[in-house]
Order: structure tokens, then C-alpha cells, then sequence
């Protein structure tokens, strides 16, 4: 019997606008929870984080869903139902939770050979303890730690995702903002013939002043 995945919609007037994600649940993610703590990481800064307490709180339960079904157990491929669609992000919101949840992503783009995926994650570890199951539709992207501070491409990753403060691109002026408008407008990152290795964005202008009124209510759930 297939198993039903939840697939995320994103906002018209969002930078995901016409693509479509599978998602995990953040404040479930002991690895989020560490990097979280950190100031000079990106994760201190998680619009996923001050998402989920205010204007997407209705997402939640489909988050915990897909958590639930695709972290505990490898799915057969008999179960992997066929996605009609043409790219998939994911992990929109969240990262990979252990190995299994990673193996089902690469089992489910192998089963859609149709269906172009990519992945952004943090998780070297896990990737590389699994790379043996990754499939040739599923572009993976290094997302950078540190703000300010671009990574090194590691091994079995196909691009580096960095995010700037302004007022260090202010003061940098040569560094390439390459990330900007829509995705959909681009596909940089989901498009395996493109050649961009390091893709870079500012960070989002509501994230800090925000997340500070947010911070004294967020709860994390391990």
C-alpha cells in the first residue's frame, strides 16, 4: 500500500512561489536545537523557527506527519507513491533527522525518476554514511554554517548555499549576490546542467529584529 506524503505548497508572493517541497518539522530536530544556540550560525537567525511560532503554526501537524513516516523506518519501494510534479524541494523548513530520513528522500527521488529534487542540508555526516543511496535526479547543496563565511564545497555535494548580512555585503562589495527574486525565476539550484557552484543570498530583512520578539516563546519538542 502507498504511503501518503505530505507535500507543501508555498505563498504566491514567496520565493518558493509554483514549486512544491516535503518538509520536516524543526523544533523536533535535536541537530537545529545545537546549531540554534550558536550566534554566528544561520540557524540562530531560522525563519523556519519564527515561521512555526506566528504566521505558519498551521503547518505543524503535517511537519510532525511526515517526521513520523519518514524518519523511523527505510519505506519499501512498493509504497513510494508516483509524484506528479516536475521539481521537489527538500526541507523548505527542517533538516535531515538521522540516516533512514535521508535514505527515504534518495528512495523517493529514485522511484520519480520523472521528477527533479534537491536537497539543502548541513548534515555532511549523514550524507556521506549514505552515499552509496543517492540518485542522479537529487542535486545536493552545502549550506554554509556561518553567516558571512562561505564553505567549501565537501565531497559528494554539487553546490555551496552562503547567506550575508547587508551590512557586510556593504562593506564587501565583490562578494556575488547571486540569490535573488524567485526561485522558480531561476533554478540554479534545481537544475543539474547549471554550472553555479556557490550560491549566495542576504539574509532575510525580517529575520533578526523579528526573531528577537519571538526568541522569549520558542519551544523545541526532543
Amino acid at each position: 500500500m502507498e504511503i501518503k506524503i505530505h507535500i507543501s505548497t508555498h505563498a504566491k508572493n514567496g520565493k518558493l512561489k509554483d514549486l512544491n517541497s516535503i518538509n520536516s518539522y524543526t523544533m523536533h530536530n535535536k541537530y537545529c536545537k545545537a546549531q540554534y544556540t550558536c550566534k554566528r550560525k544561520i540557524c540562530h537567525s531560522c525563519y523556519n523557527v519564527y515561521l512555526l511560532h506566528t504566521v505558519r503554526g498551521n503547518m505543524v501537524k503535517w511537519l510532525k506527519y511526515n517526521d513520523d513516516l519518514l524518519s523511523h523506518r527505510i519505506i519499501d519501494t512498493i509504497e513510494i507513491p508516483y509524484l506528479n510534479y516536475h521539481i521537489i524541494r527538500y526541507n523548505s523548513y527542517g533538516e535531515l533527522l538521522n540516516k533512514v530520513h535521508f535514505i527515504n528522500y534518495c528512495n523517493i527521488a529514485r522511484r520519480n525518476k520523472h521528477c527533479h529534487f534537491t536537497l539543502y542540508t548541513k548534515r555532511i555526516d549523514i550524507v556521506r554514511k549514505c552515499k552509496d543511496y543517492i540518485p542522479s535526479n537529487m542535486l545536493l547543496i552545502y549550506s554554509s554554517p556561518i553567516v558571512n563565511k562561505q564553505s567549501n564545497i565537501p565531497d559528494l555535494f554539487h553546490k555551496v548555499y552562503t547567506v550575508y548580512t547587508d551590512e557586510y555585503f556593504q562593506n564587501n562589495i565583490d562578494t556575488d549576490i547571486n540569490c535573488i527574486g524567485k526561485c522558480c525565476d531561476c533554478l540554479k539550484c534545481y537544475n543539474s546542467k547549471d554550472k553555479t557552484i556557490y550560491v549566495n543570498e542576504l539574509v532575510k530583512n525580517y529575520t533578526s529584529k523579528a526573531m528577537e520578539k519571538v526568541i522569549p516563546r520558542v519551544r523545541w519538542y526532543i
